[in-house]
């Protein structure tokens, strides 16, 4: 939009500068109100010129004087030129047509002389009727003249229309030599927008534009960040079958890992579970011999109080 419009003002035509705000006019018509004023104007192209030449064509452009342009106004401004072109040939068709009639006026004229000169006379009716002959191949000619005069014309005014379809201002054909996202009209899918594309440029559909986002897509573009993939996913026509089976390997690796976790930790839990009856036993041993030790010591204590 930035270079659209700084096209425009660098021009100083009040019609670009109109076909630019025409093109971008909700972006700029920044409030909603379906009218640009001169804040908003200012706005979108301030730095672009001075005040004094932005309030200049802003009161061009305002042809109603009512302090603000409105979206109609726009529009006639830029499409000024493609009407007088058109106004143009149609008064080149006039004027070809008013030859046409002057030339079968004049050929009328010849066969109206030539009746007379042969009503005059009986000795000249061979010429007369040679004379008649050539008249006839004039007329044929002055036919053919008309038929080409008439396509000259229509094909001029195609070549004008076709002419303001991509150079009048409010058909700008945006650039995208250094890519971007395209803005314009219509839907997702309807192709309502005319662009210049180069060869080798890859463009993407609205949904995945979506999808990935234009922040990450414009990154890419700008070779800040591209996705590091460990083979070629399909680029200029290659397979990604490799990527796909290197995955699906790496899945089958992962699974076997958690099979042998599982296992090992189901055989650590049965490890610990003997250790720790193997220790329950030794422990119940030694409480057991020690009872057995303390016994005739048991017994002594009590045979010499006795005593």
């Amino acid at each position: 939009m930035k270079i659209t419009l700084q096209s425009a003002v660098a021009s100083g035509s009040a019609a670009e500068i109109a076909a630019a705000l025409s093109v971008y006019y909700n972006r700029i018509d920044s409030n909603t109100s379906a009218s640009i004023d001169f804040g908003e104007m200012q706005a979108a192209l301030g730095g672009m010129a001075s005040n004094s030449s932005l309030r200049d064509m802003f009161t061009r452009l305002d042809t109603d004087n009512s302090g603000s342009i409105s979206r109609l106004e726009a529009i006639n401004t830029a499409t000024g030129q493609v009407r007088g072109a058109v106004s143009a040939q149609d008064q080149l068709l006039a004027n070809i047509r008013a030859s046409t009639d002057s030339v079968i006026n004049v050929s009328n004229q010849i066969a109206s002389f030539t009746a007379a000169v042969s009503a005059s006379t009986n000795a000249t009716n061979q010429n007369v009727a040679t004379g008649n002959s050539v008249l006839y191949g004039i007329n044929n000619q002055t036919g053919v003249v008309a038929f080409y005069s008439d396509l000259i014309v229509r094909n001029m005014r195609s070549q004008a229309q076709n002419w303001g379809a991509q150079n009048v201002p409010g058909y700008t054909i945006p650039f995208f030599r250094d890519g971007g996202p395209i803005g314009g009209v219509g839907t997702g899918t309807s192709d309502s927008n005319l662009i210049w594309a180069s060869r080798g440029e890859f463009v993407m559909r609205a949904a995945a534009v979506d999808r990935f986002g234009v922040g990450m897509l414009s990154q890419m573009n700008d070779n800040l960040r591209a996705p590091v993939m460990p083979v070629s996913v399909g680029g200029g026509g290659q397979s990604n079958a490799a990527m796909v089976s290197e995955l699906r390997a790496l899945r089958r690796e992962l699974a076997d890992l958690k099979t042998e976790m599982a296992r090992n930790t189901q055989v650590a839990a049965k490890g610990h579970e003997r250790t720790a009856q193997a220790v329950d036993e030794q422990t119940d041993a030694v409480k057991a011999d020690t009872r057995n030790a303390r016994r005739p010591a048991l017994a002594g204590r009590g045979a010499k109080v006795a005593a």
